[in-house]
C-alpha cells in the first residue's frame, strides 16, 4: 500500500474507532487480506479486539483464520456449523 493511501486508511478508521464506546469488539475475520490488515490496524487501538470466524467443517476460512490468528495474537472465536444447522436456522 502506497504511504498516501496507508495514511488515509489510518486517518479513517481512527476516526471510527472513536465512535466506539464500548472498550470491547469484534472483527468478522476470514483471515484475508483485508479482515487481517482491520484487526492488525483495530489492535493498536486502545480497543480489545476478538475475532469471530464463522463456517462449514471444510471451509478454508476456518483454517487460515486459525492461521493468522497465531500470527496476530488476538483472541479468536470460531465456530464450524453443520449443514444441518445452517437449514435448521433458516
Amino acid at each position: 500500500m502506497s504511504d498516501s493511501l496507508t495514511e488515509a486508511f489510518t486517518i479513517i478508521l481512527n476516526r471510527q474507532l472513536t465512535q466506539i464506546s464500548a472498550p470491547r469488539f469484534a472483527i468478522a475475520f476470514s483471515g484475508g487480506v483485508d479482515s487481517s490488515l482491520l484487526a492488525k490496524m483495530c489492535a493498536a487501538s486502545t480497543h480489545d479486539v476478538t475475532l469471530l470466524t464463522v463456517g462449514f467443517q471444510s471451509a478454508r476460512d476456518i483454517e487460515l483464520s486459525r492461521a493468522m490468528q497465531c500470527t496476530l495474537q488476538l483472541p479468536l472465536v470460531d465456530r464450524v456449523f453443520t449443514l444441518n444447522e445452517i437449514e435448521e436456522g433458516l
